[in-house]
This record gives C-alpha cells, structure tokens and sequence, in this order.
C-alpha cells in the first residue's frame, strides 16, 4: 500500500494495437457510422485462425470487437479493420451494429449473506448521458508497465476464459466487473486521475496466474483486482509485498491473506467484524428497548452464533432481553404476558421457513397493542425476500444487517445501466451482487483512494468501503449497511 498517492492528469487507458495489411479481400460497410472490413464468421472458427488468416494480434481483434470476451459465435459479424476514407465513401452505407452478447439464462449466486437489497443510492452522483465507450483491450501481456509519477496502474487479473468455446457464468461476472470499472473511469469527477488499466485473464488456472506474476509488468503496479482463488492470491501478494502494490481481494469472501501480507486489502467485511459491527448497530439503535429472542425448537437456529454474541453483548450493556421459544408456528396469545413497552425482536434463524412461523402472530400482536413498538430485526437473507413477506417486514419496521445496498430504481445506478446499454450493446447480466456495479465500485473507490488516502470512508452504488489496516497485515473493509424496511413502503440504508 506504499504506492498510494495523489496525482494529478487527465484520464487516459493504455491500450496495445497491432496493424493489418490494407489488401484485406473482405466486404466492406458502414457498421455504428465508420465504413469497416468486416467477417462472418464461420462454423470451426477460432480466435486463433481468424488472427492468423488476417494478419492481425487477438489484442487487436478485441479492440475491435470487446464482445469477443464472451466468446466466439458462428455466424457473427467480427470488424478485421476500419477502412481507409477513400473505401468509406465506396462502402455501402448499412448501418448494423456488431451482434450483441447474448445473456447467460441463469445466474452464479453468491453466499446469501452478500445479497444486496433494493435501497438508497451512493453519494457518488453520476449524470447521464455518458460519452463514447473506451476501446477494450484483454490479453495476457497487453504491455510492458512503465513507472510514472503521475499516473496510476491498475491490473485486473480475473478468469475470463478467452479461449473457452462458450462463456460460462463466472466468466460472464468477471466481463462485467470489468466493464463496471471501465464506466468508473469515463464518470464524471474521475477525470482528474490518470489510470492506466491492464487486464490479465488467468484461465482459472493456478499455473496461468504464477506466468502473469512472473511477467515484469507486475513491477510498477499501484493496484491488483486478485481472482477469487487463495493459491492465486497468496501467490499475487508475495510478490506485491515486494513491490509495494495493494492487492484487493474483492472476491474471497473467507480467505485471510489480509492478516499475513501487507498488500492485501479484504473488501469484504469478515463474518467476524460483521458480527461485531452489527452487534454495536444494534445497541446504539435500540438500547432504549427490550429485546425478545424468538427460537423456534423444531428448527435449526442458523443464526445462534450471531445471537450468542449479542445477547453476550447485552448484559454487559445492561439492555434487557427476555427468550421466547415455541414449536411451530408462534401465536399473538404468546406475546400477551408481556409488559406495554417497546420492543425489538431477533429470530434465531433467517430461514423463509422461520420468518413464515413468526411474521402474522408479531402482526396480529401489534395491531392489537398500537401503542407499544415494536420491531424486528434481522439478516442480509431476508433483502431478496418479496410478496407477503416482504410487505410484512415493513409492517414490522424490519432492520437488516448487509454488506450490500443497491437502489435498483435510483438515478445513479439506472445511469450506469444505461450507459452500459450504449457502450456494449446488450443487458448487463443478472447477478447477487451485481458484478458490474461492483467493478464500477471498486474502480471509482480506487480513485478516491488515490485522491483522499486510503481510510477515507466511500460509499458507491452498491458496495461501501471503510477500510481499516491491522497491524503486520494490509487491510480490511469494515463498512456495513444497516437495512430499514419502514411502514411506508420505502427501504433506506446507512453505512454504521
């Protein structure tokens, strides 16, 4: 993390390209408004062969056409080159984009407890419309990282699988994280920094990741995006340890490299500070109230841990709180005993299962006892939750812990869409959490860290970073949302 500075320059993105011999015996028109040799493509195509019978790099081909990182479809229309000016104006003139990606039918999930709900938006504001997309380039080695004082590197080393012969999920997330970085650099505010992006794919492979590391690129880096693999990142943060780079763990959830190495950063809140930092929302919150524990003994209680902490923590706050265990579904006549006050509830379990067998008798109580709080709080399971359920959570004035937050509906992240509609030309694929709008996240966060240092707090469209370093090790998040589902209908978030 030694590398983390202020600069001040215009954006740029450092791409590579190789030429191509202009007696191309190839149709030309008119594609998105610039005349082009284009190709169709051909059933037994490969990246490969197309490079080699046409004289031009993979480098160069994807430049040319980005939705080539989703791999390479029979029948498609590829760009070999942009024709000269005297062949536009003999071009006939049909303007017809490039065939667009064709969306993965199902997603890749996620551990439930990284689930965003749909809430408040970031305080990042971003104004669409945005400008033309940057050119894209994904390789192996796109070119040799220079040093420069005034400019930052960032590397993205992630399985993109350019060479499958169909994209699978995973590597569809990884294209959009990447794309979500892309649209960070071209936002409004980031324009005062020069970034130069290389991109690695690591084939899912440990022997890929340790040729990239071995690469004299990796030098002059300020910023690695690892892989969600414990091999690859111990192998990224010995080296980064060397070098001074801070390598951002985005993508392992459970891995602890943060405590071992210096340059790593742990983005994701550990279940152990989750734990913590929701344990002292809570009290903060609601130690004006009493707190009912509802177990339910003919169910796992897959939330016990976190209620042990809790209720440990409690007594030494001196908060009251009274358990209530029951067997099937909880009844309003088992809440009659209590004593008019406010009330806050914690199930032992996030199960839809539990939520089902407590959420009518909590309901029917508080209808009848208008004049007691009463509320419920609980777990980042329940933001996905929707129908009934869901409106019972507001009913309730429900309070979730998370480390996710997305508004699906707010302005800023419906501009990020949209400006990905434009630059790529298709849908950004479903996913929990969205990996475009972590990779633009994380891209715009590396920007603010760069500018402002690295322990100041940034809360994005859907992620927010709070990163606090520990001693003989890097860093880690220690941002988490706090999640109201209110009466109204509406549901807002606050970073703790």
């Amino acid at each position: 993390m030694t590398k983390i500075r202020k600069i001040c320059a215009a954006l740029a993105l450092s791409l590579a390209s190789v030429a191509v011999a202009d007696d191309l015996n190839l149709p030309v028109k008119v594609i998105d408004g610039r005349a082009v040799y284009y190709y169709e493509v051909p059933s037994k195509e490969t990246v490969y062969s197309i490079t080699r019978k046409f004289g031009v790099s993979r480098e160069e081909l994807l430049r040319l056409n980005p939705q080539l990182i989703d791999g390479l479809r029979a029948g498609s229309t590829l760009i070999i080159k942009v024709v000269d000016s005297q062949a536009a104006e003999d071009a006939d003139p049909v303007a017809e984009p490039v065939e667009p990606v064709e969306e993965v039918e199902e997603v890749e999930e996620v551990e439930v407890e990284e689930i965003p709900a749909d809430t408040v938006g970031p305080q990042r504001q971003i104004q669409p419309p945005m400008p033309a997309p940057a050119e894209i380039v994904i390789a192996d080695t796109v070119a040799v990282v220079e040093a420069d004082a005034e400019s930052v590197n960032v590397a993205v080393m992630l399985p993109f699988m350019l060479e499958s012969e169909a994209i699978t999920r995973n590597a569809q997330n990884q294209l959009n994280f990447y794309r979500g970085m892309l649209l960070a650099l071209d936002a409004p505010g980031s324009s005062d920094v020069k970034v130069n992006l290389y991109a690695y794919d690591t084939e899912g492979s440990d022997d890929a990741v340790r040729r990239i590391v071995a690469s004299p690129d990796m030098q002059n880096l300020d910023f690695i995006i690892a892989p969600g693999d414990s091999l690859a990142i111990e192998s990224i943060a010995a080296l980064a340890d060397t070098t001074g780079a801070s390598v951002l763990n985005l993508f392992a959830v459970k891995n602890d490299a943060h405590q071992r190495h210096q340059s790593v950063i742990q983005t994701n809140i550990p279940h152990a500070e989750m734990y913590d930092e929701a344990t002292r929302g809570f009290i903060d919150r609601f130690k004006g109230s009493k707190v009912l524990v509802l177990n339910a003994t003919d169910i796992p209680a897959d939330k016990q841990s976190f209620v042990s902490q809790l209720t440990t923590e409690l007594v030494r706050a001196g908060i009251p709180f009274e358990k209530i265990d029951y067997a099937g579904k909880l009844t309003a006549e088992e809440l009659l005993s209590l004593p008019v006050r406010d009330y806050v509830v914690v199930p032992t379990s996030a199960t839809r299962e539990a939520l089902l067998k407590v959420l009518p008798a909590l309901n029917e109580f508080h209808q009848a006892n208008p004049e007691m709080a009463l509320r419920i709080f609980g777990y980042p399971e329940w933001v996905v939750l929707r129908g009934d359920i869901k409106d019972n959570l507001h009913k309730l004035n429900a309070v979730v812990y998370s480390r996710f937050s997305t508004d699906l509906d707010g302005a800023d992240v419906v501009a990020v869409n949209d400006a990905y509609r434009r630059w790529f030309g298709c849908e950004p694929s479903p996913s929990f959490p969205d990996t475009m709008l972590l990779g633009f996240d994380s891209m715009a966060w590396i920007l603010n860290v760069v500018a402002n240092g690295l322990q100041t707090p940034y809360r994005g469209l859907q992620n927010s970073f709070g990163i606090t370093e520990i001693p003989d090790g890097g860093g880690v998040n220690k941002a988490l949302y706090f999640i109201t589902f209110d009466p109204a209908g509406t549901v807002t978030a606050e970073t703790l």
